[in-house]
């Protein structure tokens, strides 16, 4: 993307594992999924600016994925009333 002035997106991906996109079991795109549609989480970030640096996008990439954790436990939590692991707990 050099010389672009355009904004970077982070997306994060969750819940992929067992899909036929993952290495479970040590194959990739040659198994059957456990499920039909396979349920994946697609979340989207802020917009960055095109000058970010690497480390930064990774910051805004693991805190986006720290804030879809945090929204998967308090769903669990309400619907299921489960418990959260104490890494999610705000």
């Amino acid at each position: 993307m050099k010389n672009r002035k355009v904004p970077i997106i982070p997306v994060y991906l969750d819940r992929r594992w067992g899909s036929i996109f993952s290495h479970e079991g040590g194959r990739f795109l040659s198994k059957i999924p456990r499920e039909l549609p396979y349920p994946v989480t697609v979340a989207f970030g802020k917009a960055l600016d095109a000058d970010t640096s690497i480390p930064g996008i990774r910051l805004a990439s693991g805190e986006l994925a720290s804030d879809v954790g945090r929204f998967e436990c308090k769903i669990l939590t309400l619907l299921l009333n489960l418990s959260c692991p104490a890494l999610f707990l705000p």
